[in-house]
């Protein structure tokens, strides 16, 4: 017996293409729209909106970094300080303070490397943008 292939067709949406010329034409009806300064051939609204997603993606990590490192550095003092007999638990104290210190100091390095990059990749954006702009007045 023969196995009957079976073909499925995917559901497809297909939308028209927007040309450079409608985007502009929109740009122009529409002088006052916040969105207005989002030209088509240099920067788009999804762009500039992942860039801010980026930097507050950034800002949260750097939080959950410090609350990291707050918690190991509390941690520390309270099994030092609750440490009667146990020996190991004062070592685990000890170890635990220099850790939450480093988990800091990663966190906040890793913070100031990504906010370096997105500004830097801002600054490009601005500067095409410019150019762009430049372009198209005269």
């Amino acid at each position: 017996m023969a196995k009957k292939e079976k073909t499925q067709k995917k559901d497809v949406i297909e939308t028209p293409p927007v040309t450079e010329m409608a985007a502009e034409k929109d740009a122009v009806a529409q002088p006052d729209s916040p969105y207005s300064r989002f030209g088509a051939d240099v920067l788009i609204l999804r762009d500039e909106l992942a860039i801010d997603r980026t930097l507050l993606a950034n800002e949260r990590t750097l939080l959950a970094y410090l609350r990291s490192a707050v918690a190991l550095v509390l941690a520390g003092f309270t099994m030092i300080h609750f440490a009667a007999e146990s020996e190991w638990f004062w070592l685990a104290g000890f170890v635990s303070i220099p850790i939450g210190i480093l988990a800091g100091a990663v966190g906040i390095l890793r913070f100031h490397n990504m906010n370096r990059m997105i500004t830097r990749i801002r600054k490009q954006i601005k500067e095409g943008a410019e150019e762009a702009e430049e372009m198209v007045t005269g």
